[in-house]
């Protein structure tokens, strides 16, 4: 496979009629290792958004479980203190029996 070849400085020459120059396999094989380079460099870029995301969901799920082991310790702080205001409250009313 053969690829044209144009740089900047054919890109901004005055247009000819001569064809673009045909790459050579040294001049091939370098563009398609630019190429893979920068498709991995954009795949990298995108990853590192990706986990950027990730950890931004993380801390906000942190948080929040944060807050609802809170407020679970609180209703099971409550639920004894009632528990034990039911026995007292057996225990009187048996006493009064």
């Amino acid at each position: 496979m053969v690829l044209p070849f144009t740089s900047k400085a054919v890109e901004t020459a005055p247009v000819t009629n001569e064809p673009p120059r045909v790459l050579t396999e040294e001049e091939q094989i370098l563009l398609s290792i630019d190429k893979g380079v920068h498709e991995s460099l954009e795949s990298t870029r995108r990853m590192l958004g990706l986990c950027e995301d990730s950890k931004e969901a993380g801390i906000r799920t942190l948080v929040m479980l944060d807050e609802q082991g809170g407020k679970n310790a609180l209703l099971i702080r409550k639920s004894i203190i009632i528990f034990f205001a039911y026995l007292f409250v057996i225990k009187t009313l048996e006493e009064l029996l």
